[in-house]
């Protein structure tokens, strides 16, 4: 998290409640709490009262640490693009570094979970299972199987993709809704630990799945 004004903004944006609605309640203007949210270490009298209406610890405010009372993750999850996640996957001294924080996971998910943007390329692919705008909610650490989305890559793609992973007698695919983009299916190896997919990244169509989407849709 990035600051004192940001863990305000998402606590405020948890509890449904607008710039203005929170202005009211605590009895300033609106513009002092679009000045509060931009900072990362705000100086204001109205700083108490705007923690005591949205309901949050003094603690987890000033300084992240601690309970929250958004639950689960103290914070939103961070938000990863997919060319980064590809990057990430080619090589084990790559780290995946989040470009924002902007989502609370609807239910309990590991520490290793974040998200991901779906964009109007990824809602023709799999238009049976979300749509632009939409956010996929990835959890690294949730076991994948038969009929699960997962986000998925292999050698060559330019970026992660979600895909469903399909399983016909011995053979795996990740496979796609539309035909939009020629063969439904493709046909790989799955791997679930990037070591193991790096060693057999020349032979045997490797794929390498990143995490299941635990959930699919439009949260707060």
């Amino acid at each position: 998290m990035k600051g004192i004004g940001q863990r305000l903004q998402l606590a405020r944006k948890k509890k449904g409640l607008t710039q203005k609605e929170l202005a009211s309640a605590i009895g300033c203007s609106q513009q002092t709490i679009v000045d509060i949210e931009s900072q990362d270490d705000p100086k204001s009298r109205f700083l108490l009262s705007i923690i005591n209406e949205l309901g949050e610890s003094m603690e987890w405010i000033t300084s992240g640490l601690g309970s929250s009372a958004i639950g689960g993750h103290s914070t939103a999850l961070p938000h990863l693009d997919l060319e980064s996640i590809a990057a990430w996957s080619a090589s084990l001294t790559a780290e995946r570094s989040a470009i924002d924080y902007l989502f609370w996971p609807p239910l309990q998910m590991s520490q290793e979970a974040f998200t991901v943007g779906v964009d109007r390329m990824m809602a023709r692919a799999m238009c049976s299972h979300m749509k632009e705008g939409d956010v996929i909610f990835i959890d690294p650490e949730e076991e994948s199987r038969p009929g699960d989305v997962v986000l998925a890559t292999m050698p060559g793609w330019p970026r992660a993709e979600p895909r469903m992973l399909s399983v016909l007698g011995s053979d795996q695919f990740l496979e796609i809704d539309s035909s939009d983009f020629g063969s439904k299916l493709t046909s790989c190896v799955i791997y679930n630990d990037r070591e193991k997919f790096l060693a057999h990244k020349a032979k045997n169509l490797p794929a390498l799945i990143i995490g299941k989407a635990t959930f699919i849709g439009r949260p707060l």
